[in-house]
């Protein structure tokens, strides 16, 4: 049971099931043993999943990470590590299926696009992403424009009054006009508080994690209603040490949280952080 439980810690869960099956064949009735054994077995198969997920997000494939998220074992060690994943793969799957239904429309396939937006419409992350394709299927719905016919039909001369010289202002009168010179429209991008978040994600992915911090602090002042930055923060902060603005956070995106599965989440890592803090 010793060495089950050191193989654990290491996260090598195969050696640790194998090593409680070894207990259990010397004592089939060993409770913890069974147990343990069957808990090291989901874990071996939650790390194989979560491996899966980390290399969809590097290759950018968005619709399989999402896919794989939206089925982890939320009892597993490792679906707390998926916090700092989670906006960028929500805001990665909607781009790819709004790419994906543009595709769709410009091949005349409308019913499949509509199927899109049906399933991301749904999504409290996707709606930036579900308000386009509706509007590019509305588009792509109207009716063309009707062009005027051309005719050979003689042009009838409209014969008007000469124009009117109208007398330049005087040298002195344009002097007291001020000349209003045009100004230069401000092209310096501005990031929203869901591009923040995305950004941030890349950097705490990158292990860039105070970076991270600084970015999400700043979209939840750009949108101060929304649960993203917190979900993330929450997710960051343990791992800088700084467990009292996780708590903070995490109560945020608990209370702010309209996904129910997410919703259990952001409970669980409340009580996580909780117990850290030994409250």
């Amino acid at each position: 049971m010793n060495e089950a439980s050191s193989y654990a810690d290491k996260e090598e869960w195969e050696a640790a099931a194998k090593m409680y099956g070894r207990v259990l064949q010397a004592d089939p009735d060993h409770a913890e043993a069974s147990q343990k054994r069957s808990w090291a077995q989901k874990e071996s198969a939650a790390k194989r999943q979560f491996d899966r997920i980390q290399d969809s997000v590097k290759n950018k494939q968005w619709v399989d990470a999402y896919r794989e998220m939206s089925t982890f074992p939320l009892k597993s060690t490792y679906y707390s590590r998926l916090a700092p994943l989670t906006s960028l793969i929500e805001v990665g799957y909607a781009d790819a299926e709004l790419e994906r239904a543009k595709l769709l429309i410009e091949d005349d396939n409308r019913d499949a696009a509509r199927q899109i937006y049906e399933g991301i419409r749904k999504q409290p992350f996707a709606k930036d992403q579900a308000e386009e394709l509706r509007a590019a299927l509305e588009e792509q719905a109207a009716p063309p424009t009707v062009a005027v016919p051309v005719t050979d039909a003689p042009i009838a001369v409209v014969r008007t009054a000469a124009p009117r010289t109208i007398a330049s202002p005087s040298t002195r009168e344009r002097i007291k006009t001020p000349i209003k010179r045009p100004v230069a429209p401000d092209t310096t991008p501005k990031l929203s508080a869901n591009d923040l978040v995305r950004e941030a994600t890349n950097k705490a992915v990158r292990g860039d994690r105070l970076g991270a911090v600084e970015m999400l602090e700043q979209a939840s002042r750009l949108a101060p209603n929304s649960p993203r930055p917190h979900r993330v923060l929450c997710g960051i902060l343990p791992q800088l040490g700084r467990q009292r603005e996780a708590l903070k956070h995490c109560q945020i995106w608990a209370a702010r949280e309209s996904n129910p599965s997410y919703k259990v989440h952001a409970r669980r890592q409340v009580e996580q952080v909780r117990q850290s803090l030994g409250q």
